[in-house]
């Protein structure tokens, strides 16, 4: 599947908003008919791209938050050569990295981190980092 099909239903998919989409409201927005736009969801759930949640006899479909989980959790020979660089950078840059997500879930940590928290994916940044029970001390930047 090429990579201008895959940019277009996530962007279909983020543009219904955080609700997600039916494939029918993802098929009308890529200009895809019910069978290939259902073919192409499914492709992108099993690369880790989309995930779905069953709505009655339907699937409303979601962005899948943890793409990034997904590219450093894969074996450096299926990874392409840019997800190869982009993974050797940000696990061995020799100070920390921490991604997180809007609920402050946390998404990566590189090497450096993993050394110093042991492993704190899918934990929330105030409390696997900075101990705190809540984010209600925390200041936007």
């Amino acid at each position: 599947m090429k990579s201008e099909i895959k940019k277009g239903i996530i962007k279909a998919i983020i543009d219904q908003g955080s609700d997600g989409a039916t494939s029918l409201e993802v098929g009308n927005k890529v200009g895809f008919k019910r069978h290939t736009i259902s073919k192409y969801l499914s492709i992108m759930e099993r690369e880790g791209l989309l995930r779905y949640k069953k709505f009655g006899r339907g699937r409303i479909w979601f962005v899948n938050k943890n793409f990034l989980q997904k590219l450093f959790s894969s074996k450096i020979d299926d990874m392409s050569f840019i997800e190869k660089l982009i993974f050797n950078i940000t696990s061995k840059i020799p100070i920390g990295l921490i991604i997180i997500d809007m609920e402050y879930n946390i998404q990566f940590i590189n090497d450096f981190m993993f050394k110093k928290y042991d492993n704190i994916i899918g934990k929330k940044f105030y409390t696997g980092v900075l101990g705190l029970k809540n984010s209600k001390s925390l200041k936007q930047i």
